[in-house]
């Protein structure tokens, strides 16, 4: 029988012309003896796809086992996201924005804590923050945010990611276990936005979410600090929806705040400023009690 890869380079890629190829060329060379790579393009309107094939064709030789799928219409990252993982084999799944890079090492330094970590349904690692141009924003985005690294590397993992979850979709490997295609329980909702933060709760709920504090990562972002073009109504709805989705996984009193803050986010949705204004004043005064910076 074949030897299932270790790891699986997925690629969810979308009108990223400029990008697609250096995504594509920082999967090479990993270091690693057994890489799969499976890409699918999400309805390009651009020249991405014809890239990623050209790409394919030269390079394809160098991984266990290249995949490139096409979707005719956009679908949605959810959707996309599933059925690459679906589609994989390997033990370990990083996936890769097709404007983003691996640093050099990174992903033979995911591999091995992953599997130094077999308790883990899935970790965070550290990545930089690059321009469109290349240029360093941040050499550690962990180092540049809220987070307090000790709390992040302890028990209180949970309650630091509650409070200042702030991790982009790709800086997170996952365990193909965890997903329902091999007997696990999660899946991505197509109808929630934010899906980096719904897998983290699900895995933090069964206390199997892991940091990787190595910087493995180019996370390619138009400025710093970042400014959002996501729909901010939708994304607070989707976050008040996973809170009150995953709270009863969690000690009481974290649930408890989950629920709490998950009902002054709806009130905000809904336009009642004053009656959501008390569940944010709480959730701020237990913040500060969390974590109390210098």
């Amino acid at each position: 029988m074949q030897t299932l890869p270790l790891i699986t380079i997925i690629i969810p890629a979308y009108n990223h012309e400029r990008f697609v190829q250096l995504a594509l060329d920082s999967t090479l060379n990993s270091g690693l003896a057994e890489v799969e790579l499976i890409v699918c393009d999400d309805g390009s309107s651009d020249s991405t796809p014809d890239i990623v094939a050209r790409w394919g064709a030269i390079n394809a030789h160098q991984f266990t086992r290249f995949v490139f799928t096409r979707h005719e219409k956009n679908l949605g990252l959810s959707v996309t996201m599933n059925e690459l993982i679906t589609a994989a084999q390997g033990e370990i799944i990083c996936s890769i924005g097709s404007d983003d890079i691996f640093l050099p090492g990174g992903l033979c330094r995911i591999n091995t804590v992953m599997l130094d970590h077999p308790e883990w349904q899935g970790a965070f690692f550290d990545g930089q923050a690059i321009s469109p141009e290349g240029a360093i924003y941040r050499d550690s985005m962990l180092k540049a945010s809220s987070y307090d690294l000790a709390r992040l590397s302890s028990d209180d993992i949970a309650e630091e990611l509650f409070y200042y979850w702030q991790e982009p979709a790709n800086l997170i490997a996952w365990r193909k276990l965890a997903f329902l295609v091999h007997g696990g329980e999660f899946e991505y909702d197509s109808t929630v936005f934010c899906e980096d933060l719904e897998f983290a709760m699900w895995a933090l709920g069964k206390r199997a979410f892991g940091l990787i504090q190595e910087v493995c990562y180019g996370y390619r972002c138009r400025s710093w600090p970042q400014t959002s073009t996501r729909n901010y109504t939708r994304e607070l709805r989707d976050v008040a929806f996973v809170f009150l989705k995953h709270a009863r996984h969690f000690p009481s009193d974290l649930a408890q705040r989950m629920r709490n803050r998950a009902l002054g986010l709806t009130y905000t949705v809904a336009g009642e400023h004053e009656l959501a204004h008390p569940f944010h004043v709480a959730f701020e005064l237990e913040k500060a009690k969390c974590h109390v910076k210098a």
